[in-house]
């Protein structure tokens, strides 16, 4: 299996591409589920103490870690920010 590379955290420009279709190719749910197992990582908690901090399941911690469902930003906040106890932004550019 290929090992995936370090996700990037900030989105590069790209000549002729639409700015939202640039945006899900670069920032889809395995960069966010990587950024959110290296937070966790770093703060020692396990995926069934960060589940039972935000009021989910293991299952759907370990989910969204691996970019196997999409994560509502609603959820991604809470996540961070209650569960992980961080600060969630955005950078827009036009």
């Amino acid at each position: 299996m290929k090992k995936k590379s370090a996700p990037q955290t900030r989105l590069s420009r790209t000549k002729g591409r639409k700015p939202a279709k640039r945006f899900e190719e670069e920032l889809d749910a395995s960069t966010v589920g990587v950024l959110l197992l290296e937070a966790r990582r770093r703060k020692s908690i396990t995926q069934e103490e960060l589940a039972d901090k935000i009021g989910t399941t293991k299952h759907y911690i370990s989910r969204v870690e691996h970019g196997a469902t999409d994560i509502r930003v609603s959820t991604l906040l809470r996540i961070v920010q209650l569960g992980l106890g961080g600060k969630v932004s955005f950078s827009m550019e036009n």
